[in-house]
């Protein structure tokens, strides 16, 4: 059992994001026991509610193109865990609410609900229409500020890129469910700094160890 009270809110999601990526993505022995979240997203089968909590939502001008080579989920991994999700269910309605609004200048939506699930990132605001986005979709993507993961697609109107940036506590969560996926030579994967620094340490000396998800992702990003 987790003693959750040694951890600030943000050291407890980054333990839980070890666990999720190690366990659930990365074949190591365990459970993941996922708290009963509540979410306005109608999920498939095969999908499942990682994650739900307030977040910031930015749009951001289109940046160069990715450097970074994906590769399929069966090609990193050999198993895929979310076998019956259709991501085309998906693609159409984002592609066409993210082309309407996308803008050319940065634009902050503010503060919504964010879910996150194996196939997709929501975003929800009261008598909004909800922004989403599927990881397969993802063309680029970074960490760039703690909290803040940075995300490109190509999904605009003529496959114009589009680029969002999510403020939250689960941004490393986000990051490396795209990037152990699709992005296996991300530089932040082989060097492992898609987590602080001796994060695992830590959590040691708290008698709170954690799954060794940034050494087994360094591994498939080396292989």
């Amino acid at each position: 059992m987790v003693n959750w009270g040694v951890f600030n809110p943000f050291e407890a999601r980054l333990w839980q994001t070890c666990q999720i990526i190690a366990v659930r993505f990365l074949r190591h022995p365990g459970t993941v026991d996922l708290p009963q979240l509540a979410s306005m997203l109608s999920l498939v089968q095969g999908e499942h509610l990682l994650a739900v909590e307030p977040a910031r939502m930015r749009w951001l001008k289109s940046k160069a193109p990715s450097p970074y080579e994906r590769a399929t989920y069966r090609d990193a991994i050999g198993i895929d865990s979310v076998n019956d999700i259709k991501y085309a269910q998906f693609g159409l309605a984002m592609t066409d609410e993210m082309s309407r609004h996308y803008a050319k200048k940065d634009r902050d939506l503010g503060q919504g609900m964010l879910t996150v699930t194996e196939a997709r990132v929501a975003f929800e605001r009261p008598g909004k229409r909800r922004e989403q986005i599927c990881y397969e979709e993802i063309t680029r993507i970074d960490l760039v500020a703690e909290g803040v993961v940075e995300i490109e697609t190509n999904t605009g109107t003529g496959g114009s890129r589009i680029v969002v940036e999510f403020h939250t506590p689960w941004a490393s969560l986000i990051f490396a469910l795209a990037a152990v996926r699709f992005f296996q030579r991300h530089p932040r994967l082989l060097s492992g700094q898609w987590l602080p620094p001796g994060f695992e340490e830590y959590c040691e000396r708290l008698g709170q160890p954690c799954a060794p998800a940034r050494r087994l992702a360094m591994g498939i990003a080396g292989s």
